[in-house]
């Protein structure tokens, strides 16, 4: 965020500022990023036309840049990442009255989800086929064509009532990869 009363001396700080930040992350192991469900990288390239830069809801001298900052996972918890990104937005630079805040809850994301498409659906065979067995051998999974997964009993004359599994957000995720 910046708030420098020159418009277009706002932006350059604004524009400097992340243009620190992604010479910093590529030497911190940290990628600036844009977008919304599909995000790409932001470059010392493409910063300056992909970066979106909003006026202040709350002050009409003042505007914001969002993006995403992203770091991959290395040996230690998830914690340590997230310290990371902590750690890395009080380190960037900044230019003028710009101000770095990290304003979001940090996330995980999955690059390159179809990869584990495989290791996906045996997981999801498997929790479904125990959560039948759990029931004995009359019952049986069904994955549903909207995502669901049942357990229902088996009668010689067809289907017994159906029990609703809690995987609708693993089979979600599985189509979209």
């Amino acid at each position: 965020m910046g708030d420098t009363r020159d418009k277009e001396q706002r932006r350059r700080e604004t524009l400097q500022t992340v243009k620190n930040a992604i010479e910093l992350g590529a030497r911190r192991q940290v990628q600036l990023a844009h977008g919304g469900t599909m995000i790409e990288p932001l470059t010392l390239a493409n910063h300056t036309e992909k970066l979106a830069v909003a006026d202040d809801d709350d002050r009409d001298d003042a505007e914001r840049a969002s993006f995403v900052i992203k770091t991959p996972p290395t040996e230690g918890s998830a914690t340590a990442a997230f310290q990371r990104l902590a750690a890395f937005a009080k380190a960037v630079p900044v230019v003028g009255r710009a101000v770095v805040e990290a304003d979001a809850t940090p996330g995980v994301s999955i690059v390159d989800p179809s990869r584990y498409r495989k290791d996906i659906v045996a997981a999801i065979a498997a929790d479904a086929t125990a959560s039948a067995a759990a029931f004995g051998p009359t019952y049986a999974a069904e994955v549903e064509p909207d995502g669901g997964v049942a357990v229902h009993g088996l009668r010689a004359e067809g289907r017994a009532p159906r029990l609703m599994l809690g995987l609708e957000r693993y089979l979600r995720a599985l189509r979209a990869a």
